[in-house]
C-alpha cells in the first residue's frame, strides 16, 4: 500500500490512459478501413504524388480543407502501405485524445480510476445525442480536432487565456467546423463567466492568439467557399447546393426533421439540462461555472440549427451547428457522473465494491431509457426487454469485443483470405490501366482506394457544389429518381444497381465516360469479361454505339 500511494497521479493518469486505450481498440481497432476513412487517406497520398485518382469523379477537385492533417499524414502513406497507415495512424490519434481528455478530466476532479470509467461508461452508451455523430472512432482529421478542443477547454477552466487561444485556433486548422463552434463557445464563455471584471485586452488576446494558428485551417475554407458559389459563376446556387446537402446526402448529421422525433427531443432536453445542472453543482466551483456556461452555448447553437431547418435556412445548416453539441454533451453529462460517483464512493468507503458493481447497471439501464427514444427501438416496454437490455451490459460487452477483435486479426495476420471483393480489387491494381474508370459497386466506398483506380460514382457525395452532378450520376445508377435519403440510399442502390441493363452501360460510358462494369457474377452480359471469380464479374465495355443509347 505505502508503494501504490508513493506513485505520483500523473503516473497514474498514464497507466489510466494506456487501460482506457486498449478499451477503445476493443471497440474500433478492425482490420480494415472504418466509416470515412479511405476519404481522408486520399488528400495525404495526392500530396505526395498529385496524379493519384486524378479521374476520379470524388477525388480529383478534392480541396484541401484539412490541409493540416494532410500535412501531417502524408508522411505515413509514403513510408506504409495505405491500410497499415491507418492503423497507426489510429493509435496515435486515440492516444492524443485520450491523453487532452485526461488534462481536462483532471483538471475538474476526476481520478485516474473515474477516467477509466468515463471512458468504459461513455463508449457503452452512447457518443451521440441524435444527429449521428461521435468523437472517437476512425483516423480522420476530425478526432484531431476534439483532442485539441480538450486541451483549449482546459485552458480557458485554468484562466490561461493565451493557451485557450493557440489550441482553438489549432482545433480551427484540423477541422474547421469543429474548430468554429468550439471557439465561439469559448470565447462566449469568456466573456460571460468574466463579465463584471474582463478586459478588452483579455477578449483581444485571446482571439489574436486564435486567430493566428487558424489561419491554415480557415484560408483555404474561406477561397473555397467563394471559389464555388462566387468566383465561378458556372456553378448551381449555393443555396439549391446546401438544401441536397442537408434533405438529401447528409439528413442525418443536418436535418433534424430526419433525427429529431418523438421522444428523441425528450432525451435531448434532459440531457442538455442534466449536463449544466451536474456540472455547475458537482465540479469545483471556479470550474463550474465555466463549463455549465459552455454546454449552454453548444444547446442554443442546436436550437438554432432546429429553428434554421424549420425556416428552411440551409446554408446555414450546411454549417454544421448540431455537431459540438451532439458529441460533447453526452460525454460532458457522464464526466458530471462520474464526479457524483466519486463522491458516493468517499461517502459510503466501506461499500465501495457494491457501488463498483453497479456500473454494468447503470450502463444497462442508461442502454435501455435511450433506446426506448430510438424510432425503432430494440428493446419493448417489458420486464424481459429491460433484463435483456441489462444482460447486455459492460462485462459482456467488452468479452464479445475481444473475441471479435482477436477473430479478426487472426485471420489478418495469419491466415489472410481475401473476400470476393477484395480479390477483384487486387486484380484490377495489377491488371488495369492507371487511368481507367470503373462502374463499380457503389455502396462500396473504400474501392478507389483498395483498388487505385478512378469511380465513375461512390454514395458518398462531394461536400461542393459537384453535389449536383453526384445526384444525376449516383440517380443514373439507380436507374431512377432516388426515393431514399442518406442511409437509405445504400439500401436503395443495392436494389437497383445489379438491375442495370446493357443498353444503360453503355449510356453511362458515352456521356460520362467509363471502362470497365464491375457487378454480380450471376448477371451476363455480351461485354467481354475481363475477370470472374464466385461473387463477382468485371466487364469490359468495348460497345460503341452512342448514338443509340443517347
Amino acid at each position: 500500500m505505502v508503494i501504490y500511494k508513493d506513485i505520483s497521479d500523473e503516473a497514474k493518469y498514464r497507466f489510466a490512459i494506456v487501460i482506457s486505450l486498449l478499451f477503445v481498440m476493443t471497440r474500433f481497432f478492425v482490420p480494415d478501413f472504418f466509416d470515412n476513412e479511405w476519404i481522408y487517406s486520399i488528400n495525404p497520398i495526392k500530396l505526395l504524388n498529385p496524379r493519384f485518382l486524378s479521374h476520379d469523379f470524388f477525388s480529383d477537385k478534392i480541396f484541401p480543407f484539412f490541409l493540416f492533417f494532410d500535412a501531417l499524414t502524408s508522411p505515413f502513406y509514403y513510408f506504409f502501405d495505405y491500410l497499415t497507415a491507418v492503423f497507426i495512424l489510429r493509435i496515435l490519434i486515440w492516444s492524443f485524445q485520450l491523453w487532452a481528455l485526461s488534462r481536462l478530466t483532471k483538471t475538474l476532479g476526476i481520478t485516474w480510476w473515474g477516467f477509466i470509467v468515463l471512458v468504459v461508461i461513455w463508449l457503452n452508451v452512447e457518443q451521440t445525442l441524435a444527429a449521428g455523430d461521435w468523437i472517437i472512432r476512425s483516423a480522420n482529421a476530425k478526432p484531431v480536432a476534439y483532442g485539441f478542443m480538450f486541451l483549449a477547454i482546459n485552458n480557458l477552466l485554468n484562466n490561461r487565456l493565451k493557451w485557450a487561444g493557440i489550441f482553438s485556433g489549432i482545433t480551427i486548422s484540423f477541422h474547421i467546423l469543429v474548430g468554429f463552434w468550439s471557439t465561439i463557445g469559448l470565447l462566449l464563455t469568456l466573456i460571460v463567466s468574466k463579465y463584471r471584471t474582463i478586459t478588452i485586452k483579455e477578449v483581444m488576446s485571446f482571439c489574436i492568439f486564435a486567430l493566428l494558428p487558424a489561419l491554415p485551417g480557415i484560408l483555404p475554407a474561406v477561397y473555397g467557399e467563394f471559389f464555388n458559389y462566387y468566383l465561378n459563376n458556372s456553378q448551381p446556387a449555393a443555396s439549391e447546393v446546401a438544401r441536397l446537402s442537408v434533405v438529401l446526402a447528409n439528413p442525418f448529421h443536418l436535418d433534424p426533421k430526419h433525427f429529431l422525433k418523438g421522444l428523441e427531443y425528450l432525451k435531448v432536453s434532459l440531457f442538455f439540462i442534466s449536463t449544466i445542472l451536474m456540472m455547475n453543482y458537482l465540479a469545483p466551483r471556479d470550474k463550474a461555472r465555466k463549463m455549465a456556461l459552455f454546454v449552454l452555448f453548444l444547446c442554443i447553437f442546436f436550437i438554432s440549427g432546429v429553428i434554421a431547418r424549420h425556416a428552411e435556412w440551409y446554408r446555414f445548416l450546411k454549417y454544421y451547428p448540431f455537431r459540438l453539441a451532439d458529441s460533447f454533451v453526452p460525454i460532458t453529462f457522464w464526466m458530471g457522473f462520474v464526479i457524483f460517483f466519486q463522491k458516493m464512493i468517499q461517502r459510503f468507503e466501506k461499500n465501495r465494491i457494491f457501488l463498483i458493481l453497479t456500473i454494468p447497471f447503470i450502463i444497462g439501464v442508461a442502454n435501455y431509457l435511450i433506446d426506448q427514444c430510438d424510432k425503432k427501438p430494440r428493446y419493448h416496454l417489458s420486464l424481459t426487454s429491460f433484463t435483456e437490455a441489462m444482460l447486455h451490459t459492460e462485462p459482456r460487452n467488452t468479452a464479445y469485443y475481444l473475441r471479435e477483435r482477436g477473430k479478426e486479426w487472426y485471420r489478418f495476420i495469419f491466415n489472410r483470405k481475401l473476400s470476393d471483393l477484395e480479390e477483384v480489387e487486387f486484380w484490377i491494381k495489377d491488371n488495369t490501366p492507371q487511368d481507367s474508370i470503373f462502374i463499380s459497386l457503389p455502396w462500396e466506398q473504400s474501392f478507389s482506394l483498395k483498388a487505385q483506380r478512378a469511380e465513375f460514382v461512390a454514395v458518398k457525395p462531394p461536400p461542393n457544389a459537384r453535389i449536383i452532378e453526384w445526384m444525376e450520376r449516383i440517380e443514373t445508377v439507380n436507374r431512377g429518381p432516388l426515393q431514399a435519403v442518406g442511409i437509405g440510399i445504400f439500401y436503395e442502390l443495392l436494389k437497383n444497381y445489379p438491375q442495370l441493363t446493357e443498353k444503360e452501360i453503355i449510356y453511362i460510358k458515352c456521356k460520362y465516360g467509363a471502362d470497365y462494369f464491375l457487378t454480380n457474377a450471376k448477371i451476363n452480359f455480351k461485354f467481354e469479361v475481363a475477370h470472374r471469380n464466385n461473387s463477382y464479374v468485371l466487364y469490359k465495355i468495348k460497345d460503341l454505339r452512342c448514338l443509340e443509347s443517347l
